[in-house]
C-alpha cells in the first residue's frame, strides 16, 4: 500500500477522496476540472485583495495552480491530462523576495493539492480535493492572515 493510499484511507481526514482507478470517468474528470477552475478564480481573486499589503512587506504575492507530470511542471497542462500517471494539481501560495532575484528562492508555503493520479505498478489511483470551494477559499485566507501576522 503505497503512502496516498495509507494516508487518505484515513477517516478522519476528510478534506480528500481516494478514487480507485477503476472508478476514473467523464464525471470525475468534470469535477477536477471544476475543482482546478475554483482554485485558480480564489487565487486571482485573493492575489488581487492581499496584494499591496504584500508588497508593502517586500513580498511579491503569487498564487496559481501549479500542474505537473512525475514532477515536471509545464504551463500547457490542463485537466485534461489528469488520468496521465503521476499528473498532479496543487494550489501554489508563493511570496518572491525582490532582493533575491531568483525564482529557486522564492518563499513557498505547503501547496494545497487538488488532485494526483497516483499511477502505481499495476494499479493506481487518485486524490482529489473533497472540501468545499468556501473551505478552500478559507484555507488560503487563513495561510495568508497567519503570514501577515508573523507566521510561516
Amino acid at each position: 500500500m503505497n503512502f496516498f493510499t495509507r494516508y487518505f484511507k484515513d477517516k478522519q481526514n476528510e478534506k480528500y477522496q481516494l478514487v480507485l482507478e477503476r472508478e476514473f470517468n467523464q464525471n470525475l474528470k468534470d469535477k477536477i476540472y471544476s475543482i482546478e477552475k475554483s482554485a485558480e478564480e480564489i487565487g486571482l481573486e485573493l492575489q488581487r485583495e492581499y496584494q499591496p499589503i504584500f508588497n508593502n512587506n517586500k513580498e511579491n504575492l503569487s498564487i496559481f495552480v501549479r500542474r505537473d507530470i512525475d514532477g515536471d511542471v509545464d504551463s500547457h497542462l490542463t485537466s485534461k491530462q489528469a488520468f496521465c500517471k503521476e499528473y498532479r494539481s496543487e494550489l501554489v501560495i508563493s511570496f518572491k523576495d525582490p532582493n533575491i532575484g531568483t525564482d529557486e528562492e522564492d518563499l513557498y508555503i505547503p501547496p494545497i493539492l487538488l488532485w494526483y493520479y497516483y499511477g502505481g505498478y499495476k494499479k493506481g489511483n487518485g486524490t482529489l480535493y473533497n472540501s468545499s470551494v468556501t473551505e478552500l477559499k478559507n484555507e488560503v485566507i487563513l495561510t495568508l492572515e497567519n503570514r501577515l501576522n508573523g507566521g510561516k
